[in-house]
C-alpha cells in the first residue's frame, strides 16, 4: 500500500495489496480491493472498492460499492449505491 499527501485512512479501513491512495480520505470500515488507485477523493463509512479500480477526483457515498475494473472521475455517488465491474468513463456524473 503507498499512502501519500496528507491522506487520511480510518484504522479500521481494509486495504489490500497494491492499492495507492494519493490526497484521499478514507472513512471508518471501508473495503479497498487489490492493486486499486485512490487519488483526490473521498469514501464515506462502509464504501468498498473492488479489485483493479481507479477513482479520481470523486466522492464514493456511505454504503456504496464498485465491482472489479471499474474507473470512477469527477463523479459524487450517495449512499448505498452499486456500481457494476468493468464501469468506466464515468465523467462529472453524480448518483444518488
Amino acid at each position: 500500500m503507498i499512502v501519500k499527501n496528507d491522506s487520511i485512512i480510518a484504522n479500521d479501513a481494509k486495504i489490500y495489496d497494491g492499492v495507492r491512495v494519493i490526497k484521499s480520505n478514507i472513512g471508518s470500515k471501508c473495503c479497498i480491493g487489490q492493486d486499486s488507485d485512490i487519488l483526490d477523493s473521498t469514501m464515506d463509512e462502509h464504501a468498498e472498492l473492488g479489485r483493479r479500480n481507479l477513482i479520481r477526483n470523486s466522492f464514493i457515498g456511505k454504503g456504496s460499492y464498485t465491482g472489479t475494473n471499474t474507473v470512477i472521475k469527477n463523479t459524487a455517488i450517495g449512499k448505498y449505491c452499486c456500481i457494476s465491474w468493468n464501469v468506466s468513463n464515468f465523467n462529472d456524473c453524480n448518483f444518488r
